[in-house]
């Protein structure tokens, strides 16, 4: 058996509702030799008989629950192609996604991350914006991934090599795990490249993950911890850490204001402003004042969010 140009890996837990869409979507790829891996993680509904229809087109392996980090690394250890396509159970990739994206590594083998526009729709299938970030070339990525994300997870096609020498997925259940890879990679001086069109498709309505905000609390905090001690981000100078930790502390204060955290998102806001004041945009410094205002406000009329207890920070 030849070796496969792409390895498709499609990690899936009790998406039985949306996950003959992504296989088939795979399947439909019209790049010739790709391989598509199907790693059931525990799944407890329908996954198993829906995907038994694909059994002669597929590679289905079947694992305890472990999250979505350690099921995309599982299917790392299987794959077989020199460049991996990552794709969620309930989100779809354009048929002709991977042969545009590998004629660019074919123009130019330097690059360890080709990554495209991805269209979205959220929980209620609403149209939203492309939530992809249009690197121009010979632009550092890294400053970019500092604060945010360049695309969903399946709008990038990665070199396996890439994704293997940054040490693969966190699999922490509260991690950010595809931000998480991608500015590893980056800090690993791997080269990336934006191509232009949406060739992916995020759905929303298949993740409970995004409306959850203890977990999305959880997760900004984890990616910010986690980076504190990486070596080489360090070694990009005191600057760039303290961007780091004020962008993602904006991000923990905003969370914690629209949860009605006030006291949690007036020390993440403190905190954003120490590192690096001109990163928060001055009509945010009202927020400060504004927790104090509303934390007055609720225990004067009794009403108030309920903080979680366990939220580390």
């Amino acid at each position: 058996m030849s070796t496969p140009v792409c390895s498709i890996i499609i990690p899936t837990y009790n998406h039985a509702k949306y996950i003959e869409r992504s296989v088939e979507c795979a399947l439909r790829q019209t790049l010739e030799n790709v391989e598509v891996i199907v790693v059931d993680d525990g799944s407890t509904d329908e996954t198993p008989e829906i995907v038994t229809q694909f059994a002669d087109k597929i590679i289905y392996h079947r694992k305890e629950n472990g999250g979505l980090g350690a099921a995309r690394n599982t299917g790392i250890g299987i794959s077989r192609g020199k460049y991996i396509q990552f794709l969620d159970a309930d989100d779809t990739i354009d048929d002709t996604k991977l042969e545009k994206q590998v004629r660019v590594f074919e123009k130019d083998d330097s690059v360890s991350v080709v990554y495209s526009d991805c269209s979205c729709s959220d929980a209620d299938g609403a149209d939203l914006e492309n939530a992809s970030y249009p690197l121009g070339d010979g632009e550092d990525p890294i400053p970019v991934l500092l604060h945010r994300t360049l695309s969903g997870v399946h709008a990038s096609l990665v070199k396996r090599s890439a994704v293997i020498e940054a040490g693969m997925f966190d699999e922490s259940r509260v991690a950010q795990e595809d931000w998480d890879l991608w500015l590893r990679i980056a800090l690993k001086g791997q080269k990336y490249k934006y191509l232009p069109g949406n060739l992916a498709h995020y759905d929303q309505q298949g993740s409970a993950m995004v409306t959850n905000p203890v977990l999305m609390y959880r997760r900004t905090l984890h990616l910010l911890s986690r980076f504190l001690d990486n070596p080489d981000l360090r070694g990009l100078g005191q600057n760039s850490v303290n961007d780091f930790i004020a962008y993602q502390n904006f991000a923990l204060a905003t969370r914690s204001y629209n949860n009605g955290w006030w006291r949690r998102s007036r020390g993440h806001f403190l905190k954003a402003l120490r590192a690096n004041p001109k990163l928060v945009e001055r009509e945010y410094w009202l927020c400060v004042p504004k927790t104090i205002l509303h934390q007055i406000a609720d225990a004067v009329t009794g009403k108030h969010a309920v903080e979680p207890d366990d939220l580390a920070d």
